[in-house]
């Protein structure tokens, strides 16, 4: 800040009797913060909504979960005929936790991480062994999504009481034969749970004991009445939305607000009612927010608790669309209390005028957050209970999150040096007596890895009992959280410790590669030791606990480094990254894409003559204007991720969240205001998935996206050049056209077949790969969608520099690294269960289809989803096209999905299906990330600098909010209101210069990588949309195919911790 100014930001800060830091500013409990995954503007919220149960009115487990408990065991014995022997049992209410999921099939229960990969599985209440979960969850060919009929979440704290009844039954069943009828399978029984439930709730018992002793059940709360007050003072409209009736809703809201209730010497009051502007009962959350819902709405006499428009206690249908109309026949139009309708309603009663003006607050990710952020478009904050003791504990646990660190980096450390070891004895040439000194050190550290592995082991049982973690990645229920919830939170009452006006702003989020790459080590929790000296002796002492042996020197007498740094040296922008683990030892099956996979093509020259033969197509066959000819293409200026608006002309970055960071219209920034009104300013939040976006995720669409935007300026700025019946989304569709036209008539292909190096580069890392995955076992796949004529040019080029014109023509020799080769295989659809493609073998020499008749395939004899083709004549030919993804596994003979690991470049064409519905393992090729990588090692100082000025900047927004709030709000004499809002006045003026220096500063670090678009995997501090499909669908991700061939081929590639908002901002490493 004092860059030509000569001020010091601290000072300029201190004098105006501001702290320089938020630790010191504010001293809210670690317990108590509100953590943020994505930007929420409190400026901006006009209506503040709430659930009640579980959200204002906090249960205590001990008591309202063991009164579900019997009350549900009291139903299975007296109504469902179970045995009285369960009148007996009793209820540990500390046992379940929410995020658990239950196989009511099998009766098992599973926690699992953000991957869907079971952590811990349970049988009843017996622990499954490693080898029996594998056996269960990890070896089918379709991944199991757990969200069938077979599954039931445990969401939220009513399905704890029931998920261990379940649990209790199960083992019942299995050590009592014949007590429970045979007939009653696990799914049965828990059906039978769930129906004894309903029976408590239908008939009312649960809550007719809540509501004679409220106290008993419902913890008080004497933060609700302060932040409601604030929320109300500053202007929002407060509403409330409960599946609860009026009737229940009215003695728990009295007891949380006036501590009233049905047996006290005062009866209830309506009081309560002063804090909400708006009451719906009996709304029927998750229905409530589906747009499709068309129930009624009715308003509720608050002292009868009758429905006003009614017949007698039946409702009357509502005059007009029930969607939108709010009740006739309500004789006082200031009713604020209503029963059952919908999200329309509600919008209608809080006139507000854009989705993101709401804020709703709920303890239930489906009932109360998912659909009203993902459809909506809401910003909604969760709460967590279970969050104030976990910050508590993570705050206070830096030298054991070290220790688990440390140990988890020396497991990976001596693994890698194993897998070397064992590589070197099965495929080096030595003598005996080096072959001798080989197996005995690895014999060494065999045991060394055993001793390492249960100390880590170990460390890690006593400390992760999380419900946000599943080992060291977020949990399933955590990685919800992080989706729809904008802001959590333990208890609602903790809004009332911020500004009503606070923006709240989520921490940088970092893929792998900057995790590995940053050495910011005060900046994000993913580094944790910057010493390695410290580190050294850390670790000794782990491991010398109770075996008086220091662990260094173990291993340097194995004459072995201790730190990876130290034992390999790949260049940062060479690495393999890993999002989810692969453990290259269970891969038998490695496949290829060919185009930008094996095969990186110049974008100076390929994407050129995409461009420029695509302007030749527009205007000989589509009638454009001939001045198109002479336009030129800036090979540089378009980057992967980003998505075209072909309705209006746009071109977008945004967020993981799909907030549009960059907007463009042509080659013209749009302002932030023009952003806000095209993006951000509808009920229904955009998807940007609909026939009127494109999405440019492959370096094919580079071109085309370029030519766009020069056409939508053209169109603007000459009119009636382009007819006026083509609006951009038909020029865009016109562009595509022209583009099919070039793969149509082979233009581009052949162009590239006449000089593959023109246009292709050389890379002479590919064939000593190819030859390491064969040496080490594995079966070579290529799956390509281009033809074997194409195929065949590119692969002789890059494996043995032929190309057609050299004197030596096109050879078979490249296939020797492979088993099989699919051309033509159509992707994505390839990977679909419902392709019945079928398969056909190639003829190498001539190109031709075996099993055809004069050119025209012939249909294959059996199933074509299975069965391989018929009539050819080598039973050895390892070359086809067409088919589908079960013909490939019949072909690879794998057992089990995760036995394949597929390589390519196109999230939708070849990862996101062959992971999600597959279960294959896959590695995405990233070239762009060997420059940001190189960038991100070497901007340590920039970055400290960006955090600092952000920090600075949320420091002095926060300081102007509660001086704002002081002066509208407190009483104060006129010399206090005169110095505050000097104070004030200066306060905004540092705030400015923060501001625009702030902006500067990310403004030329984003254009390191990229002057337009920044860089690939950020939007802001977010991750970029782009950078989320990686993280989500990506196993491992790289800058090259090759890279492959620089860790061992056993290598067990595993990802480094990821973290929630809380975890990034209590971790003090």
């Amino acid at each position: 800040m004092s860059e030509g100014r000569g001020i010091n930001a601290c000072e300029e800060s201190h004098d105006l009797g501001l702290s320089s830091f938020p630790e010191e500013r504010q001293n809210i409990d670690i317990g108590q913060q509100i953590f943020c995954n994505s930007a929420v503007n409190m400026n901006s919220i006009v209506a503040v909504g709430f659930d009640m149960d579980y959200t204002l009115a906090q249960y205590k487990p001990e008591t309202f979960e063991s009164l579900a408990y019997y009350g549900t065991v009291e139903k299975l014995v007296r109504n469902l005929g179970y045995p009285k022997e369960l009148l007996e049992w009793s209820f540990d209410w500390t046992y379940m936790v929410r995020g658990l999921v239950l196989d009511k099939k099998r009766g098992n229960i599973l926690k699992m991480d953000r991957h869907k990969y079971v952590k811990i599985a349970y049988h009843g209440f017996r622990l499954l062994s490693k080898d029996e979960k594998v056996a269960t969850y990890g070896n089918t060919f379709i991944k199991d999504a757990f969200d069938g009929p077979d599954y039931a979440h445990i969401d939220t704290f009513f399905s704890l009481a029931e998920s261990y009844l379940f649990a209790q039954l199960v083992d019942y069943k299995d050590n009592n034969p014949g007590q429970i009828s045979e007939v009653k399978d696990y799914s049965r029984i828990y059906a039978d749970v769930r129906s004894a439930v309903d029976m408590c709730h239908r008939d009312g018992t649960l809550k007719e004991m809540v509501a004679k002793d409220p106290k008993k059940y419902i913890n008080e709360d004497d933060t609700i009445i302060p932040m409601l007050k604030m929320l109300k003072s500053s202007g929002r409209t407060v509403f409330l939305v409960t599946n609860s009736l009026w009737d229940y809703t009215h003695v728990v809201m009295n007891f949380l607000i006036e501590a009233r209730t049905i047996n006290s010497s005062s009866s209830l009051s309506s009081n309560w009612l002063q804090y909400f502007d708006f009451v719906i009962t009996g709304s029927a959350k998750p229905s409530f927010f589906h747009d499709k819902n068309r129930a009624d709405l009715f308003a509720v006499e608050t002292e009868s608790g009758k429905l006003i428009n009614t017949d007698n206690g039946t409702p009357l249908a509502q005059v007009g669309g029930p969607a939108a109309e709010l009740p006739d026949q309500i004789p006082n139009k200031h009713y604020k209390v209503f029963q059952g309708g919908n999200v329309s309603h509600l919008h209608k009663l809080l006139n507000v005028g854009s989705s993101s003006q709401v804020l709703y607050v709920g303890d239930h990710i489906y009932g109360d957050i998912l659909r009203s952020k993902k459809a909506l478009g809401w910003r909604t904050m969760f709460i967590v209970p279970e969050l104030e003791k976990e910050a508590r504990i993570l705050s206070s646990s830096s030298e054991t999150r070290k220790k688990l660190k440390l140990l988890r980096g020396e497991r990976d450390k001596i693994e890698d040096q194993v897998h070397h070891l064992k590589w070197s004895l099965e495929h080096e040439d030595m003598d005996n007596s080096e072959k001798e000194k080989l197996i005995a050190k690895l014999e060494l550290l065999e045991g060394y890895r055993a001793r390492v592995r249960a100390a880590h082991q170990e460390a890690q049982r006593s400390f992760h009992q999380q419900i946000m973690k599943a080992g060291f990645q977020n949990s399933r229920f955590a990685h919800q959280v992080e989706r729809f919830a904008c802001l959590y939170t333990s208890q609602v009452g903790n809004l009332g410790l911020y500004s009503p006006n606070k923006y709240y702003r989520p921490v940088e989020n970092f893929m792998v590669h900057e995790s590995n790459v940053l050495s910011l080590f005060s900046e994000t929790p993913y580094c944790c030791v910057t010493k390695r000296s410290q580190a050294r002796r850390i670790l000794s002492r782990i491991m010398s606990e109770g075996r008086g042996i220091n662990a260094c020197e173990e291993s340097h007498d194995l004459g072995l480094s201790s730190f990876p740094e130290e034992r390999q040296n790949i260049d940062i922008g060479k690495r393999i990254f890993c999002n989810s683990a692969v453990n290259m030892n269970s891969i038998v099956a490695v496949g290829f894409d060919m185009d930008y996979t094996l095969a990186q093509y110049k974008p100076e020259t390929f994407e050129s003559l995409a461009y420029y033969g695509t302007v030749e197509k527009l205007v000989r066959n589509l009638g454009y204007p001939k001045e198109l000819l002479e336009w030129s293409f800036d090979w540089t200026y378009m980057v992967r991720g980003l998505v075209l608006d072909k309705k209006r002309g746009n071109i977008l970055k945004m967020d993981r969240h799909k907030y549009v960071k960059i907007a463009y219209h042509g080659f013209r920034l749009l302002s932030k205001d023009e952003k806000v009104t095209t993006y951000g300013n509808t009920f229904i939040k955009d998807a940007f998935d609909g026939p009127d976006y494109a999405h440019i995720d492959t370096f094919f669409s580079l071109a085309e996206s370029y030519l766009f935007a020069q056409l939508v300026d053209y169109k603007d700025n000459n009119p009636g050049q382009i007819s006026e019946v083509k609006d951009y989304s038909r020029i865009y569709a016109d562009v595509r056209s022209a583009v099919d036209m070039c793969h149509r008539d082979g233009t581009l292909k052949e162009m590239v077949a006449k000089d593959p190096k023109k246009y292709i580069n050389e890379d002479d890392t590919i064939i000593p790969m190819l030859k390491m995955l064969k040496s080490s076992g594995r079966t070579i796949f290529l799956v390509t969608n281009s033809l074997w004529d194409y195929t065949h040019v590119v692969m002789n080029f890059l494996i043995e520099a032929r190309t057609i014109n050299s004197s030596s023509s096109l050879s078979s020799n490249w296939l020797q690294y492979f088993d099989f080769v699919i051309t033509g295989s159509a992707k994505p659809s390839f990977f679909h269960d419902k392709n019945h493609a079928n398969l056909f073998a190639v003829e190498t020499e001539s190109g031709k289809l075996i099993n055809t008749d004069n050119g025209t395939p012939l249909a294959q004899v059996g199933s074509p989803a299975v069965e391989l083709p018929g009539q050819i004549p080598n039973k050895h030919c390892k070359v086809f096209q067409g088919g589908n993804v079960s013909h490939l596994h019949k072909l690879l003979n794998v057992g089990s999905s995760s036995q394949v690991l597929y390589v390519g470049d196109h999230i939708y064409g070849d990862i996101l299906r062959s992971k999600k519905a597959l279960g294959w393992r896959t590695m995405f090729i990233v070239p762009e990330l060997e420059k940001e990588a190189r960038i991100l090692s070497s901007s340590s100082e920039t970055r400290k600098k960006l955090k600092l000025l952000r920090s600075e900047r949320d420091k002095i927004e926060d300081q102007a909010h509660h001086l704002r709030w002081s002066l509208e709000h407190e009483d104060m004499d006129a010399s206090e209101t005169k110095k505050l809002s000097a104070k004030l006045e200066l306060l905004e003026g540092y705030r400015a210069r923060v501001r625009a220096a702030h902006q500067e500063a990310q403004r030329s670090f984003h254009q390191q990588f990229h002057p337009v678009w920044g860089q690939l995997m950020k939007a802001g501090q977010q991750n970029s949309r782009f950078a989320h499909q990686v993280e989500r669908f990506a196993c491992l991700y790289t800058s090259e195919v090759g890279n492959l061939g620089l860790y061992s081929p056993n290598k067990y590639y595993r990802p480094g911790e990821n973290f929630m908002a809380h975890e990034s901002n209590v971790i003090s490493l």
